[in-house]
């Protein structure tokens, strides 16, 4: 029961700090469909990160990084530090296999003093409606899984050397719902045996 009442108060942190600091409405006047997805979305939140897809034709990266100034003014007049911001053009250069778009990951200190990790991603439009039916899959897919034990696993995971290059949280769903086993352990067998490209979106 604590994995699942903490989950539901970060899930309430992240939506206020998302609409409390504008943010959401700045992303709906700039792009019109921002969408938040991962746990947050899921309602399997562990740790305070956040993750938003909007479209984006690829040819319009100056509407991209023009959202850069107004984003960190709203956060700080809500009283949040973006203390660090990463740029990637994975179109120009892409990282791995997740996929080619425009992202930025900012890491924040929020008016309270807790930390937080908000990745936005920028999509082609018709990558951005393929990965909304991608997770909308998942999503129905995990209505049915032991979302406890999801909770509990991913709670367990953070505090490994090496998480989230070797264990992600897609891995643990995936691991969840191949009924795989129930222990942390038999979770890092399942990731070594399926490789480094097994698992998807940290």
């Amino acid at each position: 029961m604590f994995h699942e009442q903490r989950a539901a108060a970060l899930r309430q942190e992240a939506l206020d700090l998302i609409t409390g600091s504008g943010l959401a409405a700045l992303l709906e006047r700039q792009f019109r469909r921002p969408i938040i997805v991962g746990s947050v979305a899921l309602d399997l939140m562990t740790w305070r990160d956040i993750d938003i897809y909007v479209p984006l034709d690829p040819a319009h990266r100056d509407r991209f990084v023009a959202v850069l100034p107004p984003m960190v003014a709203a956060l700080g007049a809500a009283g949040h530090v973006a203390y660090r911001i990463t740029y990637n053009d994975e179109w120009f250069r892409p990282r791995g296999d997740y996929g080619q778009g425009y992202y930025f990951g900012f890491r924040i200190a929020a008016s309270d003093g807790h930390a937080w990790k908000i990745d936005l991603w920028a999509w082609d439009p018709p990558v951005y409606e393929q990965k909304l039916d991608e997770f909308a899959a998942l999503d129905a897919r995990l209505q049915h899984a032991d979302r406890a034990l999801i909770l509990r696993l991913k709670s367990e995971a953070q505090g490994l050397p090496g998480f989230r290059d070797r264990i992600t949280s897609h891995d643990i769903y995936q691991f969840v719902l191949d009924e795989a086993g129930t222990s942390l352990g038999q979770l890092q067998d399942y990731c070594a045996a399926r490789g480094p490209n097994g698992g998807q979106h940290k």
